[in-house]
């Protein structure tokens, strides 16, 4: 269970490279916490309305995602059963997916 989430925070890292991409963040491999406030700034400087909404949303998923697992598996606090795991599994395809359908409403570089 611990290695499946493991690998699902790598996967998120892809995940928040492409964030960075669409919204002109240009270095994702800082820490999360660095990320999560440069996407703000840009997310912010959006004017109001749907698309801002959706991004908004996006980084708030991204944050829980780094606060619920992120922080304490990649340096190693944390084990997980294979039921955890598959909780964990479902809430990243749930972003995952949600993510495919913002990225391809919004044109990259939205900044």
């Amino acid at each position: 269970g611990t290695g499946s989430v493991f690998h699902l925070m790598r996967a998120m890292e892809s995940a928040v490279k492409k964030i960075g991409d669409a919204l002109g963040v240009s270095n994702t491999d800082k820490e999360w916490g660095k990320i999560l406030s440069d996407l703000k700034a840009k997310i912010e400087a959006m004017p109001k309305g749907e698309v801002r909404d959706s991004w908004s949303e996006c980084h708030a998923n991204l944050y829980h995602v780094k606060q619920a697992w992120r922080n304490n598996t990649m340096h190693p606090k944390e084990t997980y059963t294979s039921d955890q795991a598959e909780e964990v599994y479902r809430a990243v395809a749930a972003f995952m997916n949600d993510l495919c359908v913002l990225l391809s409403r919004t044109p990259l570089s939205v900044s």
